[in-house]
């Protein structure tokens, strides 16, 4: 027999299956163990593993020439060891550049109706648009300019804040809707939620509380983003902006079917504030809640203010869980965000600013719309079509009963699609085709 040194340095074909391991990423919050798979030899009822059956590591080689790097494990490549302060600089130009420019740009839409529409006088019409023309002319050519001149990434978070923003104003436009058809009430619905949580005052100082911690956590968010490289920072804002749009998507579509009475003090008979709109004009020119002015009624299915702050939640939550491991840290996080959006929900049921029924789909909604749209504008069903997930990840998901709740020909599909695509990186990109999107890590640089 030939006695085998351990210490010798491993062979390159060796060293390259030690470098492909990984940890793969969980579709759940707390799970962040190692995985294992076996690797069947011979075909068998399942849950039956014998001798001739190998344990591997699950692990994903590189994709396109660039690793597969995915969450689970602390590294110190996660967080930036160094900020280069000239490129957050630049960052901070760009972003408040980013924020004058949607702004501008509902400017553009509010003016056009105020000014060029409806005067009633044809002079005063031409004379205003041509100043509207000369002011959309300008902010269309150095919106244009900008865009030329930065990068990629850049760009594509502004196409992202763009699409949130006019979404934004669509949804507005239903709210006007609903509040037009809103009926003031003496008193609001019997509600579960109003029963049990007291009303607070008209004037009481924590009804501006509610709103101050919906714009809490992405303010927060964004000031930690600083340490990341710049892709992943604005591949982060714009996963919020795409998951924020799809909530006001939804909410635009049902805010205005259903006319509720508003349990608000300002939509109850008899209030002065009470200013409802008349017009069209009115409808596609009151754009008060995208800067926070919410004196609108009947806008109440489902709850905005939670459906923004969920997302927002979530994705502090899930980013931060893909890059620093510990179930007790990460338990501790989610605790937390629980206790916060708890928190929301009782200021806004106490202010009657929602129904309990409002704030409880937001939060239903929004974390749908986040688990299908974290990661890309195509939902994750039509990502995993075949609604198939790694072996790895169901493993994951479902521990040691996951091959119960999957039957044998299931299982041994995925088993044998797995070791098939081990031999063959064709196979192995076709079946992760998503292992770049979605598991990747969001903290690199």
């Amino acid at each position: 027999l030939t006695s085998v040194d351990s210490s010798r340095e491993p062979t390159p074909q060796q060293q390259q299956q030690i470098d492909r391991k990984t940890v793969m990423t969980s579709y759940l919050p707390f799970a962040q163990a190692n995985l294992f798979r076996t690797k069947r030899k011979m075909s068998g009822p399942v849950g039956s593993w014998g001798p001739l059956d190998e344990k591997n590591s699950v692990a994903w080689p590189e994709i396109n020439g660039a690793p597969v790097t995915v969450g689970g494990g602390r590294s110190p490549r996660h967080w930036c060891d160094s900020v280069d302060y000239r490129e957050v600089a630049s960052f901070v130009l760009f972003a408040l550049y980013m924020v004058a420019d949607v702004g501008l740009g509902v400017m553009v839409w509010v003016t056009f109706f105020k000014f060029t529409i409806e005067p009633d006088q044809h002079r005063s019409r031409a004379t205003w648009g041509g100043v509207w023309l000369l002011f959309a002319g300008t902010f269309f050519y150095v919106r244009r300019l900008v865009r030329s001149r930065v990068d990629v990434h850049l760009r594509g978070m502004m196409d992202h804040a763009e699409i949130f923003v006019a979404m934004s104003l669509v949804m507005v436009f239903s709210v006007n809707i609903a509040f037009y058809l809103h009926v003031p009430a003496t008193m609001p619905l019997k509600d579960l939620g109003f029963m049990l949580i007291p009303e607070q005052g008209l004037h009481s100082k924590w009804r501006p509380v509610s709103d101050i911690l919906t714009a809490g956590v992405p303010v927060m968010f964004l000031l930690q983003t600083i340490f990341m490289t710049r892709p992943n920072r604005c591949r982060i804002v714009s996963s919020f902006f795409r998951i924020a749009t799809i909530c006001y998507f939804l909410r635009m579509l049902t805010v205005s079917m259903t006319s509720l009475p508003g349990p608000a003090p300002h939509c109850r008979a008899g209030s002065p504030d009470y200013f409802p709109p008349t017009t069209w004009i009115d409808i596609v020119t009151r754009v008060g809640p995208i800067y926070g002015n919410y004196n609108s009624c009947g806008d109440l299915i489902f709850s905005g203010h939670m459906a923004y702050t969920n997302s927002a939640v979530l994705l502090y939550l899930r980013t931060l869980d893909r890059n620093f491991a510990g179930r007790t840290a990460s338990k501790i996080r989610w605790a937390c965000g629980l206790a916060y959006l708890t928190i929301l929900a009782v200021l806004c049921i106490a202010g009657r600013k929602h129904y309990t029924v409002d704030v409880v789909l937001g939060l239903i909604i929004s974390t749908l719309v986040f688990f299908h749209f974290e990661h890309s504008w195509t939902p994750l069903c039509f990502q995993v079509p075949h609604g198939l997930l790694p072996v790895g990840d169901l493993q994951r998901l479902y521990g040691s009963q996951w091959r119960k709740r999957f039957s044998m020909d299931v299982t041994d599909e995925a088993l044998n699609e797995l070791d098939d695509a081990e031999g063959d990186e064709e196979a192995r990109r076709l079946l992760k085709a998503n292992a770049s999107t979605y598991n990747q890590v969001q903290l690199i640089c």
